[in-house]
C-alpha cells in the first residue's frame, strides 16, 4: 500500500509540474489554461479513482465511485474544448458556445454526484467495487463519452489538415492522448470490469505522463510567438552585441600600444586596420547572435528572407499555374498566420 501511494504521488507531482510550466510559459492563452484545466483534472480523477478501490466502508465507496465519475465529466469536456483550441491563443468557438458547455459541464457533474448516476455501490471481498446503474446514465454517456471521442476524432482531423508548426504541435498532442487513452481505457477500465484486476490503478497518473510531457514539449519548444519571448530575445541579442564590442574595443585600447611597439608599425595603423575589420566582421557576428538568441529564446521567429528563398525553390520546379498558386498561398498563409499571431499578442500586452 505504501509503495503504491509513493508511486501515485510521484506521478502526480510530475504531471502538476509539466502542466504548471506549460501554463506559466502564457496563461493568458486559452490553450495553456485548458491544456492546465485537463491535466488537473487528470491527476485529481486518478488519485480518487485509486481511493476508490482502498475502502471496505460502503457508504465511502458509494461516494469515491460517484466524485471518479464527477470528475470525468470535466475531463471530458475539457480535453475536447482543449482539442478544439489547439494551439490557438483565444478560444475557437464564441464566447456563448463556451459557457453554454460549462453549464453542461455542471448539469452533468451534479447528475453524477447523485444518485440517479449510480444509486448504489456493492462491496464484495476480493473484487472492485460494483455499482447500480442509474437512469442518470442517458445524460452522462453521450455529454462525457461522446464529447471524449468527438475530441479525439477532431484531434485526428486537425493534423491530417493542419500545416507546418500547427502540424508538429497537434503531431505531439495526438501522440500523447494516443498513449495515454488506450493504457487508461485498458488497464484502468477493462482490466478491472472484465478481469476485476486493480493492478494497475496506482499507475493511473504514470499513464497520463505521455499526454502531459508531449503536449507541454508542444507547447514549450513549438510555441507561437510569445511577447515576453520577444522582449527577452531582444534584451539579449542587445547585451550580448554589445558585450561582444565592448571586449572587442578593450582588446584594442590594451592591445595596440604593445602591438605597435613589437611590429614597429604605427598604433594608428593597427587601430584603423582593426576598425575596418569590425566592420567586415559586424555583419557575420550579428548574425551569429541573432541565431543564438532565436534558438534559445525565440523558435520559429518569421523569417521571410527564408520563406521567400523556399518559395524560388519550389516555383523554379514547376510551370504549372496550379502548383505556382498553391506553392505561394501556402507559404503565405504560414507568415500571415504567425504574424496575426504576433499582432494580437502585442495587442493584448498593450492593452494590458
Amino acid at each position: 500500500m505504501l509503495t503504491e501511494v509513493l508511486i501515485l504521488s510521484a506521478a502526480v507531482i510530475a504531471n502538476l509540474i509539466l502542466v504548471m510550466i506549460s501554463f506559466r510559459r502564457n496563461p493568458l492563452s486559452a490553450s495553456n489554461r485548458l491544456f492546465a484545466a485537463v491535466g488537473i483534472t487528470l491527476c485529481f480523477w486518478s488519485i480518487v479513482n485509486f481511493f476508490s478501490f482502498q475502502t471496505n466502508n460502503q457508504l465511502l465507496a458509494t461516494w469515491l465511485v460517484r466524485f471518479v465519475m464527477v470528475l470525468s465529466t470535466p475531463l471530458g469536456i475539457f480535453f475536447f474544448l482543449f482539442v478544439h483550441t489547439f494551439p490557438r491563443t483565444t478560444l475557437a468557438m464564441s464566447k456563448k458556445t463556451f459557457w453554454t458547455w460549462i453549464f453542461v459541464m455542471i448539469v452533468t457533474m451534479g447528475i453524477a454526484a447523485s444518485p440517479l448516476l449510480f444509486p448504489e455501490v456493492t462491496l464484495l471481498p476480493d473484487k472492485p467495487p460494483k455499482p447500480t446503474p442509474g437512469i442518470g446514465l442517458i445524460i452522462y454517456v453521450p455529454v462525457v463519452i461522446l464529447t471524449t471521442l468527438y475530441g479525439i476524432v477532431l484531434m485526428v482531423k486537425k493534423f491530417l489538415s493542419a500545416k507546418g508548426l500547427e502540424r508538429i504541435q497537434t503531431g505531439y498532442l495526438m501522440v500523447g492522448a494516443g498513449i495515454m487513452f488506450p493504457l487508461i481505457i485498458g488497464l484502468n477500465f477493462v482490466a478491472v470490469n472484465a478481469f476485476n484486476s486493480t493492478t494497475f490503478i496506482p499507475y493511473g497518473p504514470i499513464f497520463i505522463l505521455p499526454f502531459t510531457a508531449l503536449t507541454t514539449y508542444a507547447i514549450l519548444r513549438y510555441r507561437l510567438m510569445d511577447i515576453r519571448a520577444a522582449i527577452a530575445r531582444s534584451l539579449s541579442f542587445s547585451i550580448l552585441l554589445g558585450a561582444f564590442f565592448a571586449f572587442y574595443g578593450a582588446i584594442f585600447i590594451f592591445a595596440v600600444p604593445p602591438l605597435a611597439e613589437w611590429l614597429g608599425i604605427p598604433a594608428g595603423f593597427i587601430a584603423a586596420v582593426g576598425a575596418l575589420l569590425s566592420v567586415l566582421l559586424a555583419r557575420y557576428v550579428q548574425e551569429a547572435l541573432r541565431r543564438l538568441t532565436d534558438r534559445i529564446l525565440f523558435q520559429n521567429q518569421i523569417d521571410y528572407h527564408r520563406a521567400l528563398v523556399d518559395a524560388s525553390k519550389e516555383l523554379s520546379t514547376t510551370i504549372r499555374i496550379e502548383d505556382v498558386t498553391r506553392t505561394v498561398l501556402d507559404i503565405m498563409e504560414q507568415t500571415i498566420r504567425t504574424k496575426k499571431t504576433i499582432i494580437f499578442l502585442q495587442e493584448n500586452t498593450l492593452r494590458e
